[in-house]
């Protein structure tokens, strides 16, 4: 069974943890006791987490008032309206779990108006409530004040409130689930069988208790799943389940088929990153950068210890999906917060790798092109005629979107970066196996060969074929 190591009132979480601006000094504080002494040092922790506070401040007063604005006057309901629609007709929307339609219906009975103030709000108490698991445990009180800021300051997570998405309530059960996984291994089955309502983001979770045989854990995710997935198909209709699961292999096939120029450039997934890039993005190639992608991520589950693997999971629901836009990346709240409670030899790194994920955030959603100013959805064609662009034309953006690539090299080096393990992780396993035997490690090793031999034969076919 996986678990978040470290006795929940000890100095692992109670000095602290603040979210990317403020990791740096406040990590040092947890992992050097005698930083929180009344010495310079600590003054300097002290002073340096007030600096952080002010840029936080500057961040969340610069994307607050139009969360606010947007919610009590509803001026825009973004994507809101389209899941209404589909709720009060018990409709599936696209890639969304048919349970989704199900829970949402008792909003129907309101007006729009009212359902969409309703349901963000809902949204930022699930942000707040975020913020609250990440830091009810930290001691000093500036670090509280800094993680709080930090978590409900990112850009991402505004513009998930903004269009109506969901992304706070995913974020909420996704936490809440890696953390209750140690004690409460069904209770974090269930967390995670919520994921289903975007299915993309269940996936990684639901190989990684496979992986660690949490069986207890997986079942209650399998059954939560198929609750929510029955009950949503019986409320929606059965006769929908082949054109839903057929959806899922047109997109994953080539989204330029399926998404607007100007949609494509909104992915923070591989193909988006390739298009923010200036490269074509091919299908193939952005499937080969997904298999390297869960490649690195079982490396760091066969090798690293239980809080790495942990982590590795975490950011493995962003970097391994086909599909993520700017505001699912809200979602890198949950590999923060669990990366602080990792067992890694480099601890001293692990605040400069979280202050450079928060910076890649807001550098990528500086070069997210939303709202779309220009949007150009045809061309004038022969005698006036508009004509629609064609499926491989691809919408530019205002510059690389870097958290993909970050994200992949933190992974990378929790599979790479060594191993040390924790007090509590029980490696007689491998190093008592009997001659002969092969030890549990090595066996999952093992299984990584097919991994790399896909990832060799993507890119192989795509420019043999080219």
């Amino acid at each position: 069974m996986s678990e978040v190591d470290g006795d929940p009132e000890g100095p692992l979480i109670q000095e602290g943890a603040p979210f990317v601006t403020a990791l740096a000094p406040s990590a040092f504080a947890r992992w050097r006791p005698a930083f929180g002494r009344p010495t310079a040092l600590g003054a300097l922790v002290s002073v340096s987490l007030f600096v952080f506070i002010g840029i936080e401040l500057a961040v969340l007063v610069t994307v607050l008032p139009t969360t606010v604005e947007q919610w009590w006057t509803a001026s825009s309901t973004g994507d809101f309206g389209n899941f209404y629609n589909d709720a009060k007709n018990l409709d599936i929307n696209g890639l969304y779990s048919p349970g989704l339609s199900l829970l949402m219906y008792p909003l129907t009975w309101l007006s729009m108006v009212n359902a969409y103030r309703v349901y963000v709000a809902l949204g930022g108490v699930a942000l707040l409530a975020v913020a609250y698991l990440a830091q009810r445990d930290i001691t000093l009180p500036e670090a509280r004040i800094a993680m709080a800021l930090g978590i409900v300051s990112i850009p991402q997570m505004h513009w998930a409130l903004r269009l109506g998405h969901f992304t706070t309530m995913l974020t909420l059960v996704a936490l809440g689930g890696f953390l209750l996984l140690r004690k409460h291994p069904i209770l974090a089955g269930l967390c995670f069988a919520l994921l289903v309502l975007k299915p993309q983001y269940a996936v990684i979770p639901a190989l990684y208790l496979l992986w660690t045989r949490n069986g207890r854990a997986l079942a209650a995710m399998t059954a939560g799943a198929l609750v929510i997935e029955v009950a949503g198909f019986a409320a929606v209709g059965f006769s929908a389940i082949g054109p839903y699961l057929g959806s899922f292999f047109d997109l994953a096939a080539d989204a330029r088929d399926n998404l607007l120029p100007y949609q494509q450039s909104w992915q923070y997934a591989w193909q988006g990153f390739l298009i923010s890039a200036g490269v074509e993005p091919h299908p193939l190639v952005a499937i080969d950068l997904s298999l390297l992608s869960l490649g690195v991520v079982v490396v760091a589950w066969a090798r690293g210890t239980k809080t790495a693997a942990l982590t590795a999971a975490a950011l493995g629901m962003l970097i391994v999906t086909p599909y993520a836009n700017f505001y699912d990346w809200g979602l890198l709240v949950v590999a923060a917060v669990l990366l602080l409670r990792t067992d890694v030899p480099w601890k001293a790194a692990i605040p400069v790798l979280l202050a450079s994920l928060y910076v890649g955030l807001l550098v990528s959603q500086a070069a997210t092109p939303f709202p779309a100013v220009d949007v150009v959805l045809g061309v004038i064609g022969p005698g006036g005629s508009v004509e629609l662009l064609p499926a491989n034309y691809v919408a530019t953006t205002n510059g690389i979107y870097w958290i993909t690539p970050l994200a992949l090299g933190v992974v990378g080096l929790l599979a790479f970066g060594g191993r040390k393990p924790g007090p509590s992780e029980d490696t007689s396993a491998v190093a008592e196996a009997p001659l002969g035997e092969e030890s549990p490690e090595r066996g999952n090793l093992g299984a990584l060969a097919w991994i790399g031999l896909a990832v060799v034969i993507v890119p192989a076919a795509y420019f043999t074929s080219a």
